[in-house]
């Protein structure tokens, strides 16, 4: 697989991975990882790629929410953001069917619980899930899925809960 730019720059904590989690003492299943940074952290897009959909998730309690594909199938949902960013030169921020390009800055993270786009987050970060060309549910730290930085060195995500 192509490497995948991590989305959030200087920010490589994940508080929480895919798999199996306590949430107020019940089992949940979290299809996804959430990347630890402050509110309002610039989010890159990490290939290059189409706007899918931009949607306030109340179902799932993901809050402001944005999904990207890429052309071999490839699917990124982006969740509890605290705003979508604007392209370059452009009054407005970014809309469905629109083209990305890798590292395009593309929204900004939120998760601040009760704030505007938070949705049911508990604190500030944020939730990035993967799917495959089937809509095969993938871990974004999965062994086959590497991640670079801006300056293309490689990035290993520190996994610590809380």
């Amino acid at each position: 697989m192509t490497p995948l730019l991590w989305p959030t720059h200087g920010f490589t904590r994940v508080s929480s991975p895919y798999g199996e989690r306590i949430i107020d003492g019940r089992k949940q299943f979290h299809g996804g990882i959430d990347i630890a940074c402050p509110n309002g952290t610039p989010v890159v897009a990490p290939f290059s790629g189409k706007i899918l959909r931009i949607w306030d998730d109340r179902r799932w309690g993901g809050g402001l929410s944005m999904s990207l594909r890429r052309s071999d199938g490839l699917y990124i949902g982006l969740a509890h953001l605290s705003g979508i960013a604007s392209p370059e030169r452009r009054l407005v921020g970014w809309a469905v069917g629109q083209l990305i390009n890798k590292g395009d800055a593309i929204a900004y993270s939120g998760g601040i619980p009760g704030a505007p786009g938070a949705g049911s987050s508990k604190g500030p970060h944020l939730h990035l899930t993967m799917r495959g060309p089937l809509k095969d549910r993938l871990d974004a730290l999965g062994r086959d899925i590497e991640w670079h930085d801006r300056d293309g060195r490689v990035v290993i995500p520190e996994v610590r809960r809380g």
